[in-house]
C-alpha cells in the first residue's frame, strides 16, 4: 500500500473504532504533510479490567450495583499506553528538581513527547511532589478514622501510620517519578480520569507515526549494510573497511600456492594490556569484555558514564547509575566500574547478578556507539543488535526494549534492528521479520 492508502486506512480504522464506542485517544485530525518514509499506525490496547491484573483499580465504589463503580488507570495501564503510543522521555529534562537538602520532600519533573502526524514531537512536561509533613497529616487522619469505624485502639493507628510512612520513605522517589510521568502520559493521551466498566472493558486505540523505509528499494539496502559495518567497527576504534562496489564483478580467478613467510618469533604475552584486550573483545567473556570497555574508557578519555546514564534513566528511571573509579581506598590507581542504587549504595559491577549486569554491560556498549558516533562526524541512521534479552524476566526484557528506543532518541538514529525470541520484546517493536525453518523471511 502508498503512503495514501495508509493513512485513510487508518483515518477509517479510527472512526470505526469511534463508531463501535471504543476509547480512541486521538484527536478528530487529518493527515496531511507525511513524508515518503512515515506511515500512521493504529495500536489497540486491551487493559484488564479485573482491579487484580493491575491495569485499573476502583476509584468510586458501589456495594449495591458494581456497573455503577467507576474504574481509573493505573500506573502499569499508563505505561502499557504510553509504550503502545511510542511516547518518548527527554534525557535530560526528566529528572529529579529538589535541592536533596530536605529528607521530607521531593519533587520530580517529566517531559514526554508524542509524534504528531506531521512527523514533528509534541512535548509535554508536569511535575509531581511529596511532602511528607502532608502525608503524614493525611494518613493519621485516615487511620484515625477506620480505627473509629472498625473499633481498633491507638496501637492500631501507630502501627498502620509506621508501616505505611515507612514504605512510602523507602519509595519516595520513584512515587515522584510515577507521579510525574503518569501526568504527561494522561494529559498527552487525552486519558479520562475515571470510566465506568462498560467503558474501561472496551478496547484503547491510538494512532501513531512511525518510519518504514522501503526495504525493497537498493539504496536503502546499501545504507542498512553500510551501517550495519560501521556498527561494529566504531565502537573499538579503527576506520571501516571498503565497501566493495555492488556493480563491479569480482575476480575469483585461483592463484598458484605460495610458500607461507616463516612465523616472526614470539613476544611476550602480556594478556591483561590493554592491546590485547581489545583485539580479543569478540573471544572474550562478559567479564573481559566489561575490562575491556573500561580500558577504552580511560585510554581515549570518553564520557561513557554520561551516555550510559541517560539511556538507564531513560530505560529504567533511578533504579541504577553507573560512573568509573580510577582511585581505591588507598590512593591506589584502578579502573572499575561502579553503580550507584536508588539508595545511593555502591556496589561493583561484577557484584551484581546476572540480569542486572546485563542491563549494565548493554547500556555502556550503546554508550560506545554513540561515542564513536559522535567522534566520526557520520550521520549514521541504522544500529543493529544481537539477542541479549535471553536471561532477562519478561518485565525487564521489555525494559531492554525501551533501552533501544532511549538509544535511537539520543543518537538520533531512524531505525534499530534487533534480534529477540521473546514474543512481548517483538510486540513492542513498529516491524517484525519472521524466520522460520523452510520458509522466506516475511515482514509481519
Amino acid at each position: 500500500m502508498g503512503n495514501k492508502e495508509l493513512c485513510e486506512a487508518a483515518l477509517q480504522g479510527i472512526e470505526t473504532a469511534r463508531k463501535n464506542g471504543w476509547n480512541v485517544l486521538t484527536a478528530d485530525m487529518t493527515i496531511t504533510g507525511l513524508s515518503e518514509w512515515h506511515v500512521p499506525v493504529v495500536e489497540t490496547v486491551m487493559l484488564d479490567p479485573d482491579p487484580k491484573g493491575g491495569d485499573v483499580y476502583i476509584q468510586t465504589k458501589n456495594d449495591d450495583d458494581s456497573s455503577k463503580q467507576r474504574y481509573a488507570v493505573t500506573r502499569q495501564g499508563l505505561s502499557k499506553l504510553a509504550v503502545a503510543a511510542a511516547i518518548i522521555w527527554s534525557a535530560t529534562e526528566t529528572r529529579r528538581t529538589d535541592n536533596r537538602s530536605d529528607r521530607d520532600y521531593v519533587s520530580f519533573q517529566a517531559v514526554g513527547g508524542l509524534k504528531k502526524p506531521d512527523g514533528t514531537y509534541a512535548f509535554m512536561k508536569a511535575e509531581y511532589d511529596l511532602d511528607f509533613e502532608v502525608i503524614a497529616e493525611e494518613l493519621q487522619a485516615t487511620h484515625e478514622a477506620a480505627a473509629k469505624k472498625w473499633k481498633k485502639g491507638p496501637d492500631y493507628v501507630d502501627f498502620c501510620f509506621k508501616r505505611d510512612m515507612i514504605q512510602k520513605r523507602k519509595n519516595k522517589l520513584k512515587l515522584a517519578e510515577s507521579g510525574a510521568k503518569d501526568r504527561v502520559i494522561r494529559e498527552l493521551l487525552g486519558i479520562k480520569a475515571t470510566y465506568p466498566l462498560s467503558q474501561i472493558q472496551k478496547p484503547f486505540v491510538i494512532l501513531r507515526i512511525t518510519v518504514r523505509p522501503d526495504y525493497s528499494d537498493r539504496d536503502v539496502k546499501r545504507a542498512m549494510l553500510s551501517a550495519a559495518i560501521h556498527s561494529m567497527t566504531g565502537i573499538y576504534g579503527g576506520s571501516a573497511p571498503a565497501q566493495i562496489p555492488y556493480d563491479e564483478p569480482i575476480d575469483v580467478t585461483p592463484e598458484p600456492e605460495k610458500q607461507p613467510d616463516p612465523p616472526p618469533p614470539a613476544a611476550d604475552p602480556k594478556p591483561n594490556s590493554e592491546e590485547s584486550q581489545i583485539i580479543d573483545f569478540t573471544h572474550c567473556d562478559a567479564e573481559s569484555q566489561i575490562k575491556t570497555i573500561e580500558s577504552i574508557a580511560k585510554r581515549k578519555k570518553y564520557d561513557v558514564a554520561a551516555y550510559a546514564n541517560d539511556l538507564l534513566s531513560m530505560a529504567f528511571g533511578p533504579l541504577f547509575a553507573v560512573k568509573f573509579r580510577t582511585q581505591d581506598e588507598e590512593g591506589r590507581e584502578v579502573l572499575d566500574i561502579v553503580t550507584i542504587g536508588e539508595d545511593g549504595e555502591e556496589i561493583l559491577l561484577e557484584n551484581l547478578s546476572g540480569g542486572q549486569r546485563v542491563w549494565i554491560l548493554m547500556a555502556l556498549r550503546l554508550a560506545m556507539t554513540l561515542l564513536s558516533k559522535e567522534k566520526s562526524g557520520r550521520a549514521f541512521q541504522v544500529a543493529f543488535a544481537d539477542e541479549m534479552d535471553g536471561s532477562l524476566d519478561p518485565e525487564n526484557a521489555q525494559n531492554f526494549v525501551n533501552m533501544y528506543r532511549s538509544f535511537m532518541q539520543v543518537g538520533n538514529f531512524e531505525s534499530f534492528m534487533f534480534i529477540s525470541h521473546r514474543p512481548s520484546c517483538r510486540a513492542m517493536a513498529d516491524h517484525v521479520l519472521m524466520f522460520e525453518h523452510g520458509k522466506s523471511p516475511c515482514w509481519k
